[in-house]
């Protein structure tokens, strides 16, 4: 399971003169042109201080309300606020192991407090797998953040992803939702990239697509769609494909299941580990 979280180190923004007189120095963001002061922004900072994401969120907060930011500022923005919470992870054992212990034994204390402060004052909050502590997005956090700053594309997919934090998806090798409730993300990925063919974000789109019917098609080791004893497809996923088939002809999904339900079905429905390798065909 994809662990999404860091910490970062804040270096702090340099002030910038405009002359070599003796005016003060102006620390706000040029509101004419907000992309070129947050890139000056993120010069100045480091992943290795989770901070760094709450003086981007203070430099966004002080645009007025009809300013927006460029596509490709927003995921450069998103993917170093994203490196931030995996530099955090990646260090949580070694700047942490009191507090997981803490967690574990399921302790409140000053400490444990101050963390959660930390990352709430970041947009971050704790979650657990196989038994680890991490830091994850608060799903609200991103949608208010850029909140009529950004494209309507990029609005979309925001709002597609809130829900789906909110949901969840699979820890531990198991789904938290249900195939039905899998089958449903994604047909609303493929719309997205249907609505929205040429969005700056489109790769991540098309990755979260292949990502889920890859599952759909052969599972997840502890919720597989197969009978593990017989390795049978189970009747209600069977029964899933035909649905889908039938209630969505002509998507890629529909057409995909189609194809995959026909070479199940030379099979006697049985999965095999040929079939993990076979599904990749159907990425888009």
């Amino acid at each position: 399971m994809m662990l999404l979280v860091a910490m970062i180190l804040v270096v702090g923004c340099r002030p910038h003169q405009k002359n070599q007189t003796q005016e003060p120095v102006n620390d706000s963001i040029n509101l004419q042109k907000p992309d070129d002061d947050l890139r000056l922004l993120l010069k100045n900072l480091s992943v290795s201080d989770v901070n760094s994401i709450s003086m981007i969120a203070d430099q966004l907060e002080q645009l007025p309300p009809n300013a927006r930011i460029s596509d490709d500022l927003f995921v450069d923005l998103k993917q170093f606020m994203t490196d931030v919470i995996e530099e955090f992870n990646e260090h949580f054992m070694d700047n942490y192991a009191d507090v997981q212990q803490d967690l574990w034994s399921d302790k409140k204390t000053e400490r444990l407090a101050e963390l959660n402060a930390l990352l709430a004052k970041n947009g971050l909050e704790l979650n657990a797998a196989e038994g680890n502590y991490y830091a994850q997005w608060q799903p609200t956090y991103f949608p208010k953040l850029f909140d009529g700053r950004i494209s309507e594309s990029l609005t979309s997919f925001l709002s597609i992803q809130k829900k789906e934090e909110e949901n969840g998806y699979a820890t531990d090798g198991y789904l938290l939702i249900s195939y039905d409730e899998l089958a449903d993300r994604v047909l609303v990925w493929e719309q997205f990239l249907k609505d929205y063919p040429e969005a700056y974000i489109s790769d991540e789109a098309r990755q979260n697509y292949n990502n889920y019917l890859m599952i759909l098609m052969a599972g997840i080791d502890n919720s597989p769609v197969q009978d593990v004893d017989t390795s049978q497809l189970l009747p209600e996923i069977k029964a899933l494909y035909l649905r889908i088939i039938e209630e969505h002809p002509g998507t890629h999904t529909a057409k995909s299941l189609k194809a995959y339900y026909e070479y199940l079905a030379q099979r006697q429905f049985k999965l095999n580990p040929e079939v993990y390798q076979y599904v990749q065909q159907y990425k888009i």
